[in-house]
């Protein structure tokens, strides 16, 4: 029998809903971070209980459901996986198996899901695939190994189709994989890109470092210049006819009319930083406030 988890012990890093007020939880426990001991604690969120699952013994960077096949995928940021199927079963997985890898290049930085495929991307421009039968294979056809260059990486990654996924992060780069092999594309900043997500009117919107904003499409991209943010940006994702941005201390909300800070004291929250979406609901998380917002209105799910 499922066990409740404490959740005064730990903080919450990550995780993806499958229901608006249940899904897959992703926590920290404190005493092990204070420690500097890498893990994750896997939980469920059901009829409103976290329940425990296991603990992984990596940081987990992005955890992503897979209807097709029920199964959660945990991707650790030194490329360690696990997925854990339908029945509960845990199968241990590694992103490559080439000797460049996440252990020596760099850390996965963030992954996304494509149906029951897993893209995940990182320091170095790497990037990774985790096909729908479970196999992890390279997908840098068209990156160059950064020899020479100055540090290089990829933050985040947005994929639309099979035909267009776009990769971002360091020094405003922007690439696009067609199908075939990645370009890179010419960026309007030269801040970090954290996030990428689609916004209501079909574009592409990023943001990013001191704030940046940038929409765009295929090779062609902008600066939004709406309003300035005095943060640094590391999530974003869109509802209806609102995209939500996180800090680490704050949310903004853009309608394209303009940006605005959210007051979301009434729920108690001054911790953000991660914004999940998925199947009706945006999860927003930060280490010690789990809210989700449903189209109409944000409430406290922790």
């Amino acid at each position: 029998m499922a066990t409740r988890f404490n959740l005064a012990s730990a903080s919450f890093v990550t995780g993806a809903p499958v229901e608006p007020a249940a899904g897959w939880v992703v926590m920290a426990m404190d005493d092990l971070a204070q420690q500097e001991i890498e893990h994750s604690a896997v939980l469920k969120l059901e009829q409103g209980e976290f329940l425990s699952v296991c603990l992984k013994m990596f940081r987990t960077k992005h955890v992503a459901w897979l209807p097709g096949t029920q199964t959660a995928v945990l991707v650790g940021d030194n490329g360690e996986c696990c997925a854990i199927d339908a029945a509960g079963v845990e199968h241990d997985e590694y992103v490559t198996t080439s000797s460049r890898n996440p252990r020596n290049t760099g850390h996965i930085r963030a992954a996304t899901r494509i149906g029951d495929e897993v893209i995940a991307v990182g320091m170095q421009r790497q990037v990774y695939r985790r096909t729908a039968s479970g196999r992890w294979v390279d997908m840098m056809q068209g990156i160059a190994q950064n020899k020479g260059e100055p540090v290089a990486g990829f933050e985040c990654v947005l994929a639309l189709s099979e035909n267009e996924i776009y990769a971002a992060g360091w020094r405003g780069e922007l690439w696009l994989f067609d199908g075939q092999a990645w370009q890179a594309i010419d960026s309007p900043t030269n801040r970090i890109l954290t996030a990428l997500c689609l916004g209501p009117t079909g574009d592409v919107v990023g943001c990013g470092q001191r704030g940046v904003l940038i929409r765009g499409r295929g090779h062609r991209w902008r600066v939004i210049d709406d309003a300035p943010i005095p943060d640094d940006l590391w999530a974003i994702a869109a509802s209806g006819d609102k995209i939500f941005m996180s800090s680490l201390l704050r949310m903004y909300a853009w309608t394209g009319q303009g940006v605005e800070l959210l007051d979301l004291d009434a729920l108690g929250a001054s911790t953000f930083g991660a914004l999940i979406p998925g199947n009706g609901v945006i999860w927003s998380m930060g280490q010690k406030d789990f809210l989700a917002f449903d189209g109409q209105q944000w409430r406290r799910l922790a």
